[in-house]
């Protein structure tokens, strides 16, 4: 059976954002829904941990998506079987919103070796084709899904497994809530004043690298 989330609705005024947050246990590992290679655009070939947000071939919604997915080169075995977070991070910038989708594993192998947890993220702008017609799909979906993938000798972007959890109604409100929030605060901006590129300028002096910009629950 797939298990429910727990989550948290989290706000931090000096950086613009808020987040809903899942918490997904170990015992949600399912097999991966990719079962080759995942090719898809450069950024996410070239970097050794990169996050997408992608529909699959399918014929019904199941197999569709669209499904969250976290590129682990070098550190599978490390993230395998702990406990992750996935942070639907609302951000309210001068230049427009942008919804940041994280996916983070707080593994102490990984930080050993990095000096900080293993974490992707996933820029989405409300007036992008693609985002209006991945976000509302992906929060319309019953199950969240994540699936880690990694470049292998053999192919790049393997499928390698996957995390699987139900999406509770009050969370699913809440993550439909903040979307609507955030494309207000977006579209509430004249079309000559938004520019991702200083939004995401913005969200970069607002959240250095050495920081986790998940936010920890009140």
């Amino acid at each position: 059976m797939t298990p429910v989330a727990k989550w948290y609705l989290v706000e931090n005024e000096a950086k613009h954002v808020r987040e809903v947050v899942l918490c997904l246990p170990p015992e949600a590992e399912v097999p991966s829904r990719v079962t080759g290679a995942l090719i898809h655009s450069a950024g996410l070939m070239m970097q050794e941990w990169a996050g997408v947000t992608l529909f699959m071939d399918g014929e019904i919604p199941e197999q569709r998506g669209p499904f969250v997915f976290s590129k682990a080169n070098n550190v599978i075995e490390f993230i395998k079987g702990r406990p992750a977070k996935v942070a639907f991070s609302y951000y309210h910038f001068r230049a427009g919103g942008v919804l940041q989708i994280f996916v983070c594993v707080d593994s102490p192998e990984v930080k050993s070796r990095a000096g900080y947890p293993f974490i992707t993220e996933n820029a989405h702008w409300p007036e992008n084709d693609d985002t209006k017609e991945i976000i509302p799909a992906l929060l319309d979906r019953k199950d969240l899904d994540v699936c880690f993938v990694a470049d292998t000798q053999s192919a790049p972007c393997q499928g390698q497994f996957g995390l699987r959890v139900t999406i509770p109604d009050d969370c699913r409100a809440a993550l439909k809530d903040q979307w609507e929030a955030l494309k207000k605060h977006h579209f509430g901006i004249p079309e000559s004043q938004r520019d991702r590129q200083a939004a995401m300028r913005q969200f970069e002096s607002e959240n250095p690298m050495e920081e986790n910009p998940v936010l920890d629950q009140e």
